[in-house]
Order: structure tokens, then C-alpha cells, then sequence
């Protein structure tokens, strides 16, 4: 059941949902510290009974009892795994229960017992503490106290008709003071959630600029690939990892040809996506714990540690990898494509550190390049150095 706890322009369902649950910890320790206070006061007022009601005790104490038991109940009822969905239900018997069993007092006091006056005090109490401590609806609270004030014209019958007017209309006044109590501490407790809930939310904006500003540091914009910053951080991992296990590391150096044409004749947006394309392609057929960046325009560049039986693969990749790029990427309803010269660089054969590896790949790259210009062929010419 919704507890009146959000004012009348309710925002948002989700945001009253999570202040609905916001308040489920508050709600669970009331219900644990009123059972608790009451349980404690009713059996402490034991000796009280004896001063202010002159007979009928016998059926106060079983009175008493009675309520203390369903005190208990609810108490136990707070580590059920549904407290929450009957947070109403409880805490209604509970008050129910409570002021039911003062009006019982009352009923059994004589007409010239102090009890009359002394358990209608304690019966304004409930009432104002039931406004003010408890998450009951506004519906559900009226209800309550209707039947409170019920319960007490009936066990006040041959009350005189002035003084039975007078404390109802104490106990109007009271209802009146809780409800607009009720009111203004529900008021300040979304209120107070709503600044919470938007420095929360706050903080989490600035952690997630802070997250997209660090990874635009370290990635391509376009392709999303890492950059020439984030690869040598991988890369030099991977290279002490190789050192440590002596493995080979292969650096591949991969260069696009034919690519400005694209640029000139279709526009920069139609090679942003060939990028894209020959980036994603590039990603789908390496390993995932290779390492593939956008170091440049045009130019790529891969880390890869080497098996034992792989180094004579690398042929075969290279030209697998090479053959990818040249499939056709339809650009405005044309196929166009580029070709690739791929120069590479191993670990420890071409150097021991990782500048001494990308200019040895950089190097082999433009020797492929000047190959591929001389043959003027559509093939790129795929080497590894001997």
C-alpha cells in the first residue's frame, strides 16, 4: 500500500518508488521500537492499575495481556521477509490494538476512578503519535482515528454529554495537530530525499564525465579503438610479459593505401566509415588478448604475443588480415576499398624495447609499400623479415 509520504505533484514513479524503499529501514525499526516501548509501558503500568481502577482486575490484566502478545507478534512480524508489504497491516493492529485496549481500561474504570482521565490522556497520546511516528497513508490514519473515538464513546456511555464533548473535541484538536504534523514531516522527508537523491545523482554524472573524459583520452573518437597513449601502456605489458615468459611478441604495422582517393571523392563521412568498418574488421579476427589501436589517419597498429608454433602462422595472418580490409565497404550505394601494407616487427629478433620494435615495424611497412608501388599490383605484398 502507497504511504502518504510524497506530496500532491508526485514526480516520477521510479523516484517514489525508491523513496518508498528509501524508508522500508525507518519503517522496520519504528514498528521494533514502538511494539518494544508500549510492550514495556504496558506492563509497567500493571502497578498504575491498581491505583486508578477500583475493581475489575482481573479482566485488566487479562487486557494486558492480550495486548502484550500482540505486541510481540508484530515485533516478530519485522523480520518476515513480506515486512514491508504489511508494514500497513501491522502497524494499524498495533495502534488499533493499543488504543482498543486503553479504552478497555476506561470501560472497566468506575465513573469516580482517576483511570478515566488518567487513560484518556494516554489514549490522546496514541493518537498524536500515530500522526507523527508511523508511515500510514492519510486514509488509513483517518480510519484509525474514527474508530478510536468509536471505541471511546462507547466505553465512556454515561459520561455526561458536556464532558463527552469536551474530550472529543480535545480529540479532534489532536487529530487536526497530528495531521498537519504528519504533513509537514512527510514534506521535509522527500524534500531532504530529493537533495539527496540529486547530489547522488550528481556524483554519479561527474563519475561517469570523469570515466568518459579519461577514456576519450586513451581512445580513437571515431572507431573507438585505443590510441597511441593506450597502446604503448598495453603494449609494454604484454612485452614484459613475453620477456618474463620468453615469448616472442609481434608488432604489426598496418598502413591503408588508396585511402585519400576516398577522402577526395566521397567525402570525409564516407572514410570515417571505412575506418570503422576496417577497424571493426580488424577486431573480429585477432584474439582478444591481442592489442589493436588507431595510432594515426590511416594507420593501425597490433600487438601480439607469439605461441611457440605461431611464429610460422604469421604469413598467413598477416595476409588473412590484409585480404579483410580489401573486402569492398558500400559507400553511398558504390563498393569502394583500400589495400594494406602491413610491416612487422618481432620481439626479441628486432628489438628489445618496444620504440626499438614500432620503428622496426614502421620500417618494414614502407619497405612493403615501395614493393607494392613497384609491382603496381592490387595485391599487397605481405613480407616477414627473414
Amino acid at each position: 500500500m502507497r504511504q502518504n509520504t510524497i506530496p500532491a505533484e508526485t514526480p516520477e514513479p521510479a523516484l517514489v518508488r525508491a523513496y518508498q524503499e528509501s524508508l522500508a529501514p525507518e519503517m522496520i525499526r519504528q514498528i521494533r521500537l514502538l511494539a518494544l516501548l508500549v510492550g514495556a509501558l504496558n506492563f509497567g503500568f500493571v502497578a498504575m492499575d491498581f491505583l486508578v481502577i477500583s475493581k475489575s482486575w482481573t479482566p485488566v490484566l487479562t487486557v494486558r495481556t492480550l495486548l502484550g502478545a500482540l505486541l510481540a507478534i508484530g515485533f516478530l512480524s519485522t523480520w518476515s521477509d513480506r515486512s514491508n508489504r504489511i508494514y500497513p497491516t501491522v502497524t494499524s493492529a498495533l495502534i488499533l490494538g493499543i488504543g482498543f485496549s486503553i479504552c478497555a481500561m476506561i470501560h472497566l474504570a468506575q465513573p469516580q476512578d482517576s483511570a478515566r482521565e488518567t487513560y484518556y490522556a494516554g489514549l490522546l497520546i496514541v493518537t498524536f503519535s500515530t500522526y507523527t511516528l508511523t508511515f500510514l497513508s492519510a486514509r488509513r490514519l483517518t480510519a484509525i482515528s474514527a474508530l478510536l473515538a468509536c471505541a471511546y464513546i462507547t466505553a465512556t456511555q454515561g459520561e455526561p454529554s458536556a464532558t463527552l464533548a469536551t474530550q472529543l473535541f480535545l480529540y479532534l484538536s489532536c487529530v487536526v495537530v497530528g495531521m498537519a504534523a504528519a504533513q509537514a514531516r512527510h514534506r521535509h522527508a522527500w524534500e531532504n530525499f530529493q537533495f539527496r537523491h540529486a547530489l547522488e545523482q550528481d556524483a554519479i554524472r561527474k563519475e561517469e564525465e570523469v570515466e568518459r573524459i579519461a577514456h576519450l583520452a586513451e581512445h580513437d573518437a571515431l572507431t573507438g579503438l585505443p590510441n597511441r597513449t593506450r597502446f604503448y601502456k598495453e603494449a609494454q605489458a604484454l612485452l614484459r610479459d613475453a620477456a618474463r615468459c620468453h615469448q616472442q611478441l609481434a608488432i604489426l604495422f598496418i598502413d591503408l593505401n588508396g585511402f585519400k582517393p576516398i577522402n577526395d571523392t566521397h567525402g570525409h563521412a564516407a572514410g570515417d566509415r571505412v575506418l570503422v568498418t576496417i577497424a571493426d574488421r580488424l577486431r573480429q579476427n585477432l584474439r582478444a588478448e591481442d592489442r589493436l589501436a588507431r595510432i594515426g589517419g590511416d594507420e593501425f597498429v597490433v600487438a601480439a604475443v607469439i605461441d611457440d608454433d605461431r611464429p610460422s602462422s604469421l604469413p598467413a595472418i598477416t595476409r588473412h588480415l590484409a585480404e579483410q580490409i580489401r573486402v569492398p565497404v558500400k559507400v553511398r550505394e558504390q563498393n569502394v576499398s583500400v589495400t594494406a601494407s602491413i610491416g612487422l616487427a618481432l620481439y626479441p629478433k628486432d628489438g628489445a624495447h618496444l620504440n626499438a620494435l614500432l620503428a622496426s615495424a614502421d620500417q618494414d611497412m614502407y619497405r612493403v609499400k615501395a614493393e607494392l608501388r613497384d609491382s603496381d599490383s592490387a595485391m599487397t605484398d605481405l613480407s616477414i623479415p627473414a
